[in-house]
């Protein structure tokens, strides 16, 4: 409480009023003095106040009189009330406290006392006063906090878009020209001349490092975003597995893998975004080759159920075990034989499958295969939901 305050006595007795002006500007405070209510509010409109200590009995306009309309124009300015001793003081007193004063004292004013409220009527001045402050600064940061969410947003969209792009128009043809390119040097390496051996291996050589340098940041756009938009339109998940798998073939001959889709029996639509779920089953197909051992077969089939289609993407792991695959669905971020990337790749198809209000999982078959499984909400569902 060093710091000056600003005091104002308002009374029609000039001894009462010395004897409080002595006080409190021997305690360092700036005083004023208004003889009435009238007065202390044109004082009070023309300079701000820390605490006013006023006289209940005044003409013109009493102390009462003045404290309402302090309550309704300066709610955080403490007020003292000084009264009578009389009976009927004391029930103003009371009635002064209801409408909004912080103290009152009895006169003959005791200075002891006096000096005790000012003392705590300034602190409770100064507390509201910083409270004030730190809520303007504070909405002031929302404020700021609110634009800076919405250039967030925006740069998500902007960055989602691009995830779209990346994923779609770039990782898959290179994923796919990389493979066919493995495999033109292994079945036709015998016919070709030695300089197109070469161009082909650089081609390939150069399409990985792109391909890497695809992923990474495709890795950055989605876990930093952390944000993927959807289009949902009516999508057969068959059509989609069958462009995936003739799209990943020649990745899958370069290992000896054989590809095998079950025909459709009872299959109904689902309601998703047709690009994303593409997205989701061309990594899982993607994922089980790189898992399988060479010479291998993954056999994907869609099971019809009563709300849901199940897609199952069974094949036999030689790198990784099926709980730590699971381990990786569950959350977990530092699971032994699963890279970054992969983790990435199966996090990223789980919020995507989550966001149709569906399920991923992995599970171990009866001949301990590992099987990728997934299911899509059927088309009605979704219709019901809107």
């Amino acid at each position: 409480m060093n710091q000056k305050k600003t005091i104002l006595i308002v009374d029609d007795e000039p001894k009462n009023i010395q004897i409080i002006k002595d006080l409190l500007e021997f305690e360092g405070h700036h005083v004023l003095v208004a003889e009435n209510g009238r007065v202390a509010m044109a004082l009070i409109e023309e300079t701000p106040m820390d605490l006013v200590i006023t006289d209940y009995e005044m003409p013109v306009m009493d102390g009462f009189e003045l404290l309402k309309h302090l309550s309704r124009g300066y709610p955080d300015l403490p007020v003292i009330m000084i009264t009578g001793q009389y009976r009927e003081d004391m029930d103003k007193a009371i009635d002064t406290i209801k409408q909004g004063a912080y103290d009152y004292l009895t006169k003959p004013v005791d200075l002891t006392k006096l000096r005790r409220a000012v003392t705590m009527a300034l602190r409770i001045s100064q507390t509201r006063r910083e409270s004030h402050a730190l809520t303007a600064a504070l909405e002031t940061a929302h404020a700021e906090l609110n634009k800076k969410n919405e250039k967030l947003e925006e740069l998500a969209r902007i960055n989602n878009d691009l995830l779209n792009i990346i994923s779609q128009d770039l990782e898959s043809p290179l994923t796919i020209m990389t493979g066919s390119c493995k495999l033109l040097m292994k079945e036709a390496a015998s016919d070709l001349p030695e300089k197109q051996k070469e161009l082909i291996g650089l081609i390939s050589r150069q399409g990985e490092k792109i391909l890497t340098i695809i992923n990474e940041l495709l890795d950055l756009v989605r876990i930093e975003t952390g944000h993927i938009r959807i289009s949902k339109v009516e999508t057969h998940l068959h059509g989609l597995i069958e462009k995936c798998r003739h799209n990943i073939q020649p990745v899958a001959v370069n290992k000896g893998i054989t590809i095998a889709l079950q025909p459709p029996i009872g299959i109904r639509p689902v309601y998703a975004d047709e690009v994303r779920m593409k997205q989701v089953i061309f990594n899982l197909i993607h994922q089980a080759i790189l898992f399988s051992g060479r010479n291998q077969t993954i056999r994907i089939g869609i099971i019809p159920l009563q709300n849901t289609q199940q897609v199952d993407i069974l094949f036999r792991s030689s790198m990784v075990l099926c709980g730590d695959i699971q381990r990786v669905f569950s959350g977990e971020e530092d699971v032994p034989g699963i890279d970054k990337q992969t983790r990435y790749r199966l996090n990223l198809c789980q919020e995507i499958v989550e966001l149709h209000q569906g399920k991923i999982w992995v599970e171990e078959g009866v001949e301990k295969e590992t099987i990728f499984c997934l299911q899509i909400p059927n088309l009605f569902l979704q219709q019901d939901k809107k």
